[in-house]
Order: C-alpha cells, then sequence, then structure tokens
C-alpha cells in the first residue's frame, strides 16, 4: 500500500476513534451512570454534537492528505496518540473522587499518583508512535475496531424522541386539542388561601382560570413536595427503605397516570420533571424548555454532559 494512502488510513482511523470515543462513547457512559441528571434523551443531546465532531473529523484528516509524505505520517501518528489517549484516559479512571455529594469533595488528585499517570501515559503514546510509524494500517484497523466498540457499548443509550425546535410562541405553548384536555397546575409552595385570595381578587386572573377545579385541602403524602410527587403520580407511597432513586424509577418512569394516558393514545407532556425521572411514554421538559425553546435547553445539557467526559479525560 502506497506511503500516501496509508497515512490518510491511519488519520481517518484515528480521527473516527477520537470523535466516537469524544462525542458518543464516553458521553453515553456518563449519561448512563447519570440518566436521572438529564431531561432529554441520550439521542437528543448527542444530535448537539454532530457538527462539532464533523469538524473535528475533517481538520484531522486534511493534514494527512495535503502535507509532505513524512509530515503526513507524523501528523497521523500524532493523531492516533490524541484518540487512543482519549478513548484510554476516558474509559479507564484512575482515581475516585467518590460520590459527588456537596461535602468535602474534591478534584485535586494526588501528586503521586498523576506523575504516575504521566509516566504511564507517556509511556503508552511511545508505543502508539512506534506502532504507527512501523504498521500505520494495522493501528488503523485496531482504531476502527475500537470505534466500533465504542459506538456498540452506546446503542442501550440510543433513545430519543421528536423534537421541535422552532422558537416558543404563547400561541405554541397553549394549542389544545379540539376533542378534550387534561391541565393539571401543582402549586408547590404557594400556600392555597394565599393563591385564592389572589386569583378572586384579581379580575384578569379569575378568568383565565376559567374551567379550572380548585382543590384547596388537599394533603400531600409526605412533609415535602419531592416525595409527594411519586404518589400524586402512582398512588404508591415512600417506604423509607427503598432506595430513592428505584423507589423513583417505579413510582414515576412505570406506573405514572401521565403513562396509562399517553397508552391510551394521547400525548402526553411532563413540565417541569423532578429527580429526572420522566414518565414512560411522556415527553418531559424543563420549565425554561417550554419557554425559551428545546434547542436551547438541548445545547445547555449536551454542554453538561461534554464538560463532564472533558473532566474524565483530563483525570
Amino acid at each position: 500500500m502506497k506511503p500516501r494512502l496509508s497515512n490518510v488510513l491511519l488519520a481517518a482511523g484515528a480521527a473516527g476513534l477520537f470523535v466516537s470515543t469524544f462525542f458518543v462513547g464516553l458521553p453515553s457512559t456518563v449519561y448512563g451512570a447519570n440518566e436521572s441528571e438529564f431531561s432529554a434523551p441520550f439521542l437528543n443531546l448527542i444530535q448537539v454534537y454532530w457538527p462539532w465532531a464533523l469538524t473535528a473529523a475533517v481538520l484531522l484528516v486534511l493534514p494527512a492528505l495535503f502535507l509532505p509524505r513524512r509530515a503526513a505520517h507524523a501528523w497521523a501518528a500524532v493523531v492516533a496518540v490524541l484518540a487512543i489517549y482519549t478513548w484510554a484516559h476516558g474509559t479507564f479512571q484512575t482515581h475516585s473522587f467518590g460520590i459527588v455529594d456537596g461535602r468535602g469533595w474534591s478534584a485535586e488528585v494526588p501528586v503521586w499518583q498523576w506523575l504516575l499517570d504521566l509516566v504511564v501515559s507517556l509511556a503508552a503514546a511511545s508505543v502508539v508512535l512506534f506502532i504507527a510509524w512501523r504498521a500505520p494500517r494495522a493501528l488503523a484497523v485496531l482504531c476502527m475496531v475500537i470505534a466500533g466498540g465504542a459506538v456498540a457499548q452506546a446503542v442501550p443509550q440510543f433513545d430519543g424522541y421528536d423534537t421541535d425546535l422552532a422558537p416558543p410562541t404563547m400561541a405554541r405553548l397553549s394549542q389544545f386539542n379540539s376533542d378534550s384536555n387534561s391541565l393539571i397546575i401543582l402549586l408547590d409552595t404557594l400556600q392555597s388561601d394565599v393563591f385564592e385570595q389572589v386569583v378572586f381578587n384579581n379580575p384578569d386572573l379569575r378568568d383565565a382560570f376559567d374551567g379550572f377545579l380548585f382543590f384547596p385541602d388537599t394533603v400531600g403524602a409526605a412533609p415535602t413536595t419531592y416525595l409527594s410527587l411519586p404518589t400524586i403520580h402512582s398512588g404508591l407511597t415512600y417506604d423509607g427503605d427503598t432506595r430513592l432513586q428505584d423507589f423513583f424509577h417505579e413510582a414515576v418512569g412505570e406506573r405514572s397516570v401521565l403513562s396509562v394516558i399517553a397508552d391510551a393514545g394521547y400525548k402526553s407532556d411532563l413540565v417541569n420533571v423532578i429527580f429526572w425521572t420522566c414518565p414512560a411514554n411522556v415527553k418531559c421538559q424543563s420549565t425554561r424548555s417550554a419557554l425559551m425553546g428545546e434547542e436551547g435547553e438541548y445545547r445547555g445539557q449536551a454542554l453538561r454532559l461534554l464538560d463532564a467526559v472533558l473532566f474524565r479525560v483530563r483525570r
């Protein structure tokens, strides 16, 4: 095989590994372990990345096409080092930072561990450079295989729903079915008698709530809204023995009345998801997404996910 073609293949394989790892594989690892932190499905988030991924791939491959042969070979080798470092350092964590619970958590790594990681990384980079120089085609194939594995391990997270990225307007937000609708508003932290006084003393508000049924004497199933909502969704109450995340998953994610409504053929939406547990077959969004549009919401969450990926790679 001609040297130029070998360089291009190595750069392309390494670029594919970098892109698939950084924009698909590692985000799926972070997302899968912290799904409750995100309101949007994984596919909706990584769709934000595709222009960046395409740009990165092109920038990593082009120099191998146009640089002089030896410079192109060196460039392809460096891209291979970058890709394998990103995959290895992002996949295999060498330091446990503990649970992020706000109590004494630190991103600092002990100096001895940082130095050991540096030595190992330099040694591994030297090995990759040697293989890239001696057997670029074999290394290109290896990069492609690992890239395929990075995408394959992300497949279980490949879930999403159709999105409407048009800017929100009040007309779009207030569209209802001409046949029947059900709009439920929970007045969290707003005392019932205060709400009633404000509404009934304000003609405009009173007219706006025409047709609503007001339930002033409802009692929560728990001292906090946080634990009352699962009961509102499904009738289940927290026993104190189950992991909170498991309880939310069952009471809200699997047995919500909103899912029953959706399964009956109705469009079912939930705004301001608590614990980011979305009922099955229900479209969930934050208040910001409802008022400012899905595009901005997805971009913000996608950037937060990518920030966590960068942290894994750097540390």
